[in-house]
């Protein structure tokens, strides 16, 4: 029977994501269903595609969004205004005026019971790779993701109530506005379906009802498809092939980090006869915004724990302890990578995140590794080393670490846990990371971030964007572009 479904896509520049979105499109045209879409074009002020809101990537977008839906065969998909606000609400969004000490006060923002500081949380922290940035200095921008989430509550309820859907798509879940819809629709009962990478560049994911991030959602995932496998003789050389991979080097859902690491040796403190400790962290500005559930604790951040680490150990001349920063954190310039560096001391060495030194010659030769949730935790019990584990992570419910509750849980660990865990208890995850998702059939990846749909690449050219480049007065450029937006919408 034919289904009414809604896609809220307006980050069209976003390769594969959108290429995702048409991909979905067209299966549902195939099987006859009546398609709606909501895209941007230039009617919120912040999206995180384009914080800046500038004007030729607003066009960019805008074409791609129009190329793209061009190359859908079949029925037409109705193309709708997005912004639907009352005089009330628009006068509302523009006199709201609103100021948070912290980070944390941002998230604690609500309305309606909608998480919406959160989202905006997400957003920022995501914006400016910064997972404690200064609510007062970036005020305005806050202020503007606020009321572009607003404005996005209250246009896609009157959306959700005319339209009717049977099934909401989107992109990831937990940025502003995505989380505006998540929430609506959730509160709603209208079925939410969340479309995220897959296990290769080859596919992508679906999750339902539930942000991907979701723990609980999670777990059932793995342990459904660990049940499910087909050939249960090969699971576990397949779970196998993923911690072997990772080690190699080679691109798996993500680009590959261990591919720059290429110096096996050891530092030069290194000394066999004290027990060594590896530490790996984790970038800060991934976790911080997506939810509640993941956490630091004891501690209210990574930097806390390994402050506290580093003093612990100055006066311990049996131990010494290893950071190895995660290569992400290069060229990254926020207190909560520079004030790592500071750590640098007796016992305590820190490894910079440009440094060739390999991940698995330290696990190899270390007498335990520490992690606050990075897949490097799991990777150390399959390959035999005791883990520990500050905080949440996504393999945390298989028995796979030795979790840490409080202060002197750590301490205990850190002096003497020497237990490794099962390593047949790493092979489900293993085998989710490495199955997860759905081949694409019409969209042909090139890259993790480029590739072709129907065998052609979506163009974000326009004429438009041609005048826009051309420098043209607004005094002629704004009334042409006016007049092509009216005709696309």
């Amino acid at each position: 029977m034919s289904q009414k479904v809604l896609f809220f896509e307006p980050y069209s520049l976003a390769c594969p994501h959108f290429e995702t979105a048409l991909e979905l499109i067209q299966d549902h045209n195939d099987l006859g269903d009546q398609l709606f879409i909501y895209q941007c074009n230039t009617s919120l002020h912040f999206c995180d595609s384009n914080p800046s809101h500038d004007l030729e990537t607003c066009l960019r977008c805008i074409a791609k969004g129009c190329n793209g839906l061009t190359q859908i065969a079949g029925r037409p998909v109705s193309r709708l205004s997005f912004l639907k606000l009352t005089k009330n609400e628009s006068k509302y969004i523009k006199n709201l005026s609103l100021e948070f000490e912290d980070i944390d006060d941002l998230k604690a923002f609500t309305y309606h019971g909608l998480d919406i500081g959160y989202g905006a949380a997400s957003s920022l922290i995501t914006v400016l790779k910064d997972p404690r940035p200064d609510t007062k200095k970036h005020r305005e921008q806050i202020l503007c993701i606020i009321k572009s989430s607003l404005a996005t509550y209250f246009s896609f309820a009157k959306h959700l109530s005319l339209v009717n859907p049977d099934i909401v798509y989107l992109f990831n879940g937990r940025f502003a506005l995505m989380r505006v819809i998540v929430r609506l629709c959730q509160q709603n009962g209208t079925e939410i379906r969340i479309h995220e990478i897959g296990s290769s560049k080859s596919k992508y994911s679906i999750v339902c009802n539930k942000l991907p991030h979701d723990l609980d959602g999670l777990e059932q995932r793995i342990i459904s498809q660990w049940h499910a496998f087909p050939n249960p003789s090969d699971r576990t050389s397949q779970a196998a092939l993923f911690y072997e991979q990772r080690r190699w080097g080679v691109d798996q859902a993500v680009p590959s980090f261990s591919k720059g690491m290429l110096d096996l040796s050891l530092p030069e403190t290194w000394n066999p006869h004290k027990r060594n400790i590896v530490i790996f962290n984790s970038s800060e500005d991934e976790f911080a915004g997506i939810g509640p559930e993941f956490h630091h604790r004891p501690f209210a951040d990574q930097l806390e724990a390994l402050r506290f680490i580093s003093e612990w150990v100055a006066d311990k001349h049996d131990i010494d302890i290893y950071l190895r920063m995660h290569p992400r954190l290069q060229n990254i310039a926020n207190s909560s990578v520079t004030d790592l560096y500071q750590l640098d001391s007796q016992n305590f060495y820190v490894i910079r995140p440009e440094s060739p030194s390999s991940t698995y010659t330290l696990i190899d030769h270390c007498d335990a590794v520490l992690t606050f949730g990075s897949t490097t935790g799991i990777e150390a019990t399959f390959w035999g080393k005791p883990s520990i584990l500050i905080g949440t992570a996504m393999y945390e419910s298989f028995d796979v670490v030795h979790q840490v509750t409080d202060k002197q849980d750590l301490v205990n660990a850190l002096l003497r846990y020497s237990d490794v865990k099962p390593k047949e208890n790493t092979f489900p995850y293993a085998l989710y990371m490495s199955n997860f998702g759905v081949p694409y059939k019409y969209y042909q990846p090139d890259t993790f971030d480029s590739g072709m749909f129907k065998g052609r690449c979506i163009s974000s050219e326009s004429i438009l964007l041609q005048l826009s480049k051309a420098r043209l007065s607004r005094k002629l450029f704004w009334p042409l572009f006016k007049i092509w937006h009216d005709h696309v919408m």
